[in-house]
């Protein structure tokens, strides 16, 4: 793969590639027809995961430990040909290996059945009763119906695997004479004699529809699914945290007022991506302005919107700057010419960075995105807010497909509703934020949607002192996905040495693991040897009957391996120690063609015992931890996107690890909040971190962490604030806790800044949490365990609950509570508050 994916992303693979070779085996030995399905929300990278599947499938993965096959052929389906050119597109991005095994299924397609190893793409318009594909004339020797039929009883054993895009749409049911069916009813259940589709796989964002019509099929059988957690997506990354809903505050019509807004808007995305990029050496994001616009849209319409976009952005290119999506497919020349709008396929946008400003009417089209949309002016009515949903659930991608560190302002998308009044503004967020029923937009409550947002920076009005302490805030790496460790290793070497930290890196680490595979074998002498006879034999049973009295016997007998077994286990075992290791022991061993097969031999049996797996990886791991910590000062002043997959390394790690929080440059927040469906200013509060230009915030906070807000402020030394965030974002100062064996993050909810008589400035971490919690413990004791280890760093580390009317806490600088916590003495977390708290005054 050409993309590094997200852990969520890897999982999500690895567990379809699973479910899709499950279905291969069951059809191939029972022949019944299998179905599986992948549900990720929009923006979750359902292309990219796919493309993955498909490649793991072809030519296997070491990291899945995947052998790839050579009999598969792949049908990708849609019931759009500009859907399956953006797929195309992107799996030709995503994949160097997929590059040349796409075929777009056209008129001229005319094969007796589809080629192994290969991707076909075919939209269901092809197969209707009109269609050339389907009709034997003009020298045509098989129609598509007869291709997929032949590969489906193939005489060479292909086997066809049919991934259905947007599979909640164009299912019909099962039974019914072919002409009363849908198109991928005959496909998947069969046409006339044909038999039913062997393998497939669903992909959509709402599978519900699709699961239920394969389950009400005979003679089909559903395995699994594969799904995606909205909440996996945006803790990663790929999608905006925030949007925001500007509309008029009064009655009346502002429609110009606000389009300058949003230009203003727009031009300040514009400047501050172009000084992001600038400072972190990485590709410009060239930001875009969408404008939805009526069905009734006529030219006067286009000539005053075009004419006030460029009073506010003179920059722009009359002739070039301009695009349009809409039906008819044509340029637009307001003004006798003024103004080219001109038509731009949806699929192109996100590439032809010359457009600046696009103009649409309803959803652009099904399955476009385009991360590089920033800002949204709908001219549509308040009921028409579906099309506007769904215009903005297509722009949520976050254009690096990250977040981008403690810098609000890149990771919102804004939208300006001049037709909207509250109350529908409101149906938008709740629909934002709530259960969804169709594939627009992840559903994830942690989204936040703003009315009446506003930007804070960095306070003015505070010491610059408190800026230093800040920086030097102790934060851990929460682990993830677990890795092979000489992968690791590997993979850290190589990054520091592209990086320029440390050329040397990669002969090193390799030096040192070819050295950990000579050790091995007198370390685990008995073993290794072992592994070697076992490697060099194969075990053969000998059935015998009797006649005569009527016996069954059978035994075992060692049978000297040959040339193909060994070069077997040795592919085994090179995908296990990884093949670029095995590539470098083979260079430090020297070895020939006439060692090769002694050489296949060693890897195999390396490669094959377990103790010595066990311990390479535990070696690879502190091999890969040991150089980030060698390097760590030298990582954290790379570039945002490659200290991140540096990071992405050690986080395989079994233990968190430390890591640098980043200095916040702004926050986008809501001045208001809705109580009883009306809207009521927020309270503002003075010293934050962040803050207006007089030094105040608005503060949306429960009765709990207000209360402690005030009384920590009321505290005379106390000179600055911070407002943790909720999310695992970069600038948030993240704690690691243990929960039913997994690793998650808590962010505390505020650190305090005191200062002391001598001068300096000591960080508190103060917690109010709720103690019925179900991780409450399990977070105490992350908590309990932070504070061990970071004690010296703190004036005080606090965690609050209340408990029976009355507000406690307990002091996690006390080493005697610490360990009690930690010890598994409480069975809950209010039995250590109510043991060990004192009453928080």
């Amino acid at each position: 793969m050409l993309f590094t994916l997200k852990d969520f992303q890897t999982t999500a693979v690895s567990d379809l590639v699973k479910n899709i070779e499950a279905c291969l085996q069951l059809y191939e030995t029972m022949h019944t027809p299998m179905t599986t399905s992948l549900t990720a929300a929009t923006g979750a990278g359902k292309t990219v995961m796919s493309a993955a599947v498909i490649e793991t499938l072809f030519d296997g993965s070491e990291s899945m430990g995947r052998t790839g096959r050579d009999d598969i052929a792949i049908l990708w389906m849609t019931d759009s040909p500009d859907l399956n050119s953006q797929t195309e597109y992107r799996f030709s991005e995503a994949s160097d290996r997929l590059l040349q095994r796409m075929t777009t299924i056209d008129d001229s397609f005319d094969q007796r059945e589809f080629d192994p190893g290969r991707i076909y793409f075919l939209n269901r318009q092809k197969l209707s009763s009109t269609s050339n594909l389907t009709r034997m004339r003009n020298g045509r020797r098989y129609t598509i119906w007869q291709t997929i039929a032949n590969t489906i009883d193939s005489e060479h054993g292909t086997k066809l695997i049919m991934f259905l895009d947007e599979a909640h749409r164009g299912l019909g049911r099962q039974t019914g004479a072919d002409d009363t069916r849908t198109i991928y009813t005959q496909v998947i259940d069969g046409r006339g004699d044909a038999k039913p589709m062997p393998i497939v796989a669903g992909i959509s964002a709402t599978i519900q529809r699709f699961s239920e019509a394969m389950r009400e099929r005979s003679g089909r059988t559903t395995l699994g699914g594969t799904v995606v957690e909205p909440s996996d997506v945006q803790a990663s990354g790929l999608l905006k945290d925030t949007i925001t809903l500007l509309t008029p505050a009064e009655s009346g019509t502002f429609d110009t007022a606000l389009l300058r807004r949003a230009c203003a808007t727009f031009d300040g995305i514009s400047k501050a991506w172009a000084e992001y990029c600038t400072r972190q050496d990485v590709e410009r994001v060239t930001p875009l302005m969408v404008v939805q616009v009526p069905n009734n849209a006529d030219e006067a319409l286009y000539l005053e919107l075009c004419d006030v976009i460029s009073e506010e952005l003179p920059g722009l290119d009359p002739d070039n700057s301009f695009a349009n999506v809409l039906g008819e497919h044509t340029d637009l020349l307001p003004g006798n010419g003024k103004y080219r709008i001109r038509y731009a396929s949806p699929e192109a946008i996100q590439q032809d960075r010359s457009i600046r400003i696009l103009f649409a009417k309803e959803a652009v089209s099904t399955g476009w995105d385009c991360p590089r949309a920033e800002v949204l002016y709908s001219m549509r009515p308040g009921k028409d807010k579906t099309h506007i949903m769904q215009l903005i659930g297509r722009m949520v991608r976050t254009p690096l497909a990250m977040r981008i560190d403690g810098n609000d302002l890149l990771n919102t998308v804004a939208c300006y509703l001049p037709k909207f009044d509250a109350k529908t503004t409101r149906d938008v967020a709740e629909y934002l934020t709530g259960n969804l029923d169709d594939d627009t937009i992840s559903s994830n409550p942690d989204r936040r949607v703003l009315t009446q947002p506003i930007t804070l920076e960095w306070n003015p009005k505070l010491d610059p002192a408190i800026q230093e302490c800040f920086a030097q805030l102790p934060t851990t790496i929460r682990p993830r996905a677990a890795r092979n460790g000489i992968d690791m290793a590997l993979d850290m070497a190589g990054k520091l040495a592209m990086a320029d930290i440390d050329k040397e890196a990669d002969t090193k680490t390799k030096q040192a693991i070819t050295d950990m595979f000579d050790a091995m074998k007198t370390l685990h002498r008995n073993d290794y040897e072992q592994a070697r006879k076992e490697v060099t034999s194969a075990q053969a049973t000998v059935t015998s009957a009797s006649r005569v009295n009527r016996q069954i016997t059978s035994r075992t007998l060692a049978i000297e391996a040959d040339r193909r077994i060994i070069e077997h286990e040795y592919r085994q075992a090179s995908s296990r120690l990884t093949k670029e290791a095995v590539n470098a022991y083979a260079k430090s061993r020297n070895v020939t063609p006439d060692d090769m097969l002694e050489f296949m031999t060693d890897v195999a049996a390396l490669g094959s015992c377990q103790p010595i797996l066990d311990e390479l990886g535990r070696r690879c791991a502190e091999l890969a931890n040991n150089m980030f910590e060698r390097h760590r000062d030298a990582i954290y002043g790379l570039s945002q996107r490659d200290r991140d997959a540096i990071e992405q390394v050690v986080a395989a790690s079994p233990e968190p690890h430390a890591g640098r929080i980043a200095i916040p440059e702004n926050r986008v927040v809501d001045t208001n909040r809705v109580r009883d469906g009306h809207p009521e200013p927020l309270p503002v509060r003075d010293r934050h971190l962040l803050s207006l230009p007089d030094g105040t915030c608005p503060v949306d906070l429960r009765n709990l962490e207000l209360r402690v807000l005030d009384a920590e402020l009321g505290k005379p030394d106390t000179v600055a604030w911070y407002r943790n965030p909720s999310g695992a974002a970069r600038d948030a100062l993240q704690i690691a806790y243990k929960r039913n064996g997994a690793w998650h993050s808590m962010q505390p909810d505020f650190v305090f800044f005191s200062g002391m008589a001598d001068g300096t400035i000591r960080p508190s971490i103060v917690d109010p949490h709720g103690d019925w919690l179900p991780d409450a413990l399990d977070k105490l004791k992350g908590l309990a365990a932070y504070a061990d280890m970071h004690r010296d760093a703190f004036k005080r580390i606090e965690a609050v609950a209340e408990i029976e009317g009355t507000v406690r806490y307990l002091n996690m600088l006390d080493p005697e509570i610490t360990a009690r916590i930690e010890s598994g003495e409480f069975a809950e977390a209010r039995d250590a508050y109510l043991a060990l708290g004192r009453v928080y005054v």
